[in-house]
């Protein structure tokens, strides 16, 4: 059953689908080999199989008939296909030893979809973050750009809005943060046109949560058009930081 698999039966079920030998190696070594593949580790795998199990969230829970060995294996699919995005269908099914139909589509994406949803639980800022004994240093953020295809109206012209100058052509914008102290993922917020300013994409809704005495680590991008309350809140490049910090 997938939400009583642990850590190690996914790491040797996750080489077993795309024939790694894993026997005779440092567990150190066979864990990067499984992030090289699937893009997490086989704890947060096996962590999240559990969850799409027994979530309260309708578009995530599995089916009973997806809680098998097969489901499990397209659990993992789907992860490879995050991670490695292979282009060509047939090479990605025959890697993994399935017909070509179940490596593109809605076999995949359903999946992706599911794993998609689980996101308002997981990605969420820490109750911590509200304590003043906690770090002062609470998050790190940034926009991140994401190409795309050029949005086309049948009557309207071309937004070029949403030109972004990263990738050169049509995209979106997301403003991610991490945790600082913690490996987590702690706030994600768009997708926005992509000549969006990462400032103004802060002030959309993280702003609003950060409390009184709490720094946000951010670079030179947040610095223009900061208005006072902001100055309080994050902390720029400083010449006069520690190598630490820097």
């Amino acid at each position: 059953m997938m939400d009583l698999l642990s850590p190690k039966e996914v790491l040797e079920r996750g080489f077993s689908y795309v024939n790694v030998r894993w026997k005779d190696r440092k567990l150190e070594n066979n864990q990067v080999t499984f992030h090289a593949n699937y893009g997490t580790s086989a704890g947060d795998l096996a962590e999240m199989g559990y969850d799409l199990c027994h979530t309260n969230i309708p578009e995530a829970l599995l089916e009973h008939k997806e809680v098998s060995t097969s489901g499990f294996k397209a659990f993992l699919r789907a992860h490879f296909f995050l991670w490695t995005y292979p282009k060509n269908s047939e090479l990605f099914a025959a890697h993994f030893g399935v017909s070509e139909k179940y490596c593109r589509g809605k076999y995949i994406w359903k999946w992706v979809r599911r794993i998609a949803a689980m996101k308002h639980n997981k990605i969420a800022l820490d109750a911590s973050i509200q304590s003043p004994n906690t770090e002062k240093f609470a998050l790190t953020t940034d926009g991140v750009d994401f190409g795309a295809w050029e949005v086309k109206h049948a009557t309207e012209p071309k937004d070029t809005g949403f030109f972004t100058y990263k990738h050169g052509r049509c995209g979106f914008k997301y403003l991610i943060s991490l945790s600082v102290f913690h490996s987590k993922c702690a706030f994600l917020d768009g997708p926005f046109r992509g000549g969006e300013n990462d400032l103004n994409m802060f002030r959309n809704e993280l702003k609003a949560k950060i409390p009184e005495g709490k720094l946000v680590i951010v670079d030179r991008g947040f610095e223009s058009g900061q208005d006072p309350t902001e100055k309080e809140i994050l902390a720029t490049p400083n010449p006069c930081d520690s190598k630490a910090l820097a």
